[in-house]
């Protein structure tokens, strides 16, 4: 583990070329840092902290989220020559289907200059999970251009189907054990980033409120604002001691947990942030609606907050016991 000033040193370094590399440079220079390698070491928190919360303040068009799940699917191959499909919004379970000699990948991938060498698929086959992995063919079914509410996220939904005779099925525990802490992995990471794009909005809301004023005083002065921003500051930091006790839990629950209150945060922070921003929080000049586009992006991916609250109460009725909460 490394010491206080060389976290400090790696910190400022990840946000750093996230804040200032060209979109298209960017994973190029985390490449050249050695971001994947510190995934994968004993320091994996760091990295992933350290560039979701900078992937969530400054709303980058690109994300790391795919090579966070590739540390645990394929943590011998080249994680920047590669991409996972993730399954569809709103699930954290596979909704590609393997059948036969054809996969049918249904789900949202990043969309990248490159197409991706090598793509990783969680599928289900007859009921059982498994991970198929492959070449693309030479057609055109990989999608070249980001969509849906947030085209600059570069995200968007997938659902075509390829041969899957020449593909490597990992099927079993195997599949099963590594899918768990691939998914685990992923809520975290968004956690972090929709933990800092909430409280990105809130810095916007407070420096609105203290600027603009009614009746001759700020309207930060007014009880009514003060309370709708401090509702989003407790959110805010539930979600940041969530996803720092995530990592120290070896139940996979905390991430969801971790993740669910994030996206309380970001669910809140849009609405009592858009209230005191008014009408300036809808032009396009202003930056809140680029958070809240993201937020609304993010937030479905490996399960949203409904879905993962249904999972982890399930399994806690099931089990008769529940991961540890944090304290508080």
């Amino acid at each position: 583990m490394m010491d206080d000033e060389s976290t400090r040193l790696v910190w400022q370094s990840i946000a750093g070329i996230v804040a200032q590399s060209p979109p298209e440079q960017a994973l190029g220079e985390l490449r050249e840092f050695g971001w994947a390698e510190l995934l994968l070491s004993e320091d994996s928190q760091l990295a992933t902290e350290a560039l979701f919360s900078a992937q969530g303040r400054h709303v980058v068009p690109w994300t790391g989220l795919d090579k966070v799940l590739l540390a645990h699917l394929r943590p011998d191959d080249d994680l920047w020559t590669a991409t996972v499909v993730l399954p569809s919004a709103g699930h954290d379970v596979p909704t590609s289907m393997l059948s036969g000699s054809t996969l049918r990948i249904t789900g949202v991938t990043a969309v990248r200059a490159t197409r991706p060498a090598l793509i990783v698929v969680p599928a289900l086959e007859d009921g059982e999970l498994v991970i198929a992995s492959g070449r693309l063919p030479t057609d055109g079914v990989w999608p070249e251009h980001a969509g849906g509410l947030d085209p600059a996220s570069g995200w968007t939904s997938l659902d075509v189907a390829i041969p899957a005779g020449e593909l490597l099925v990992t099927r079993g525990t195997q599949a099963a054990s590594a899918w768990a802490a691939a998914a685990a992995a992923g809520q975290r990471a968004l956690a972090h980033e929709l933990a800092s794009l909430a409280e990105s909005m809130l810095e916007l809301a407070a420096e609105h409120v203290t600027s603009r004023k009614q009746f001759g005083v700020p309207i930060g002065s007014f009880q009514a604002v003060q309370h709708r921003l401090a509702d989003v500051k407790v959110w805010v930091e539930l979600a940041k001691l969530a996803a720092e006790n995530a990592w120290e839990e070896s139940d996979p629950r905390a991430s969801a947990l971790a993740k669910i209150l994030a996206g309380r945060a970001a669910r809140t922070a849009i609405k009592n942030c858009q209230q005191v921003l008014g009408g300036m929080g809808f032009t396009w000049e202003h930056q809140f609606h680029r958070l809240l586009r993201r937020a609304s992006v993010l937030e479905p991916l490996l399960g949203g907050a409904e879905h993962l609250r249904e999972r982890v109460g399930a399994s806690i009725i099931a089990a008769g016991s529940g991961p540890r909460l944090v304290m508080l």
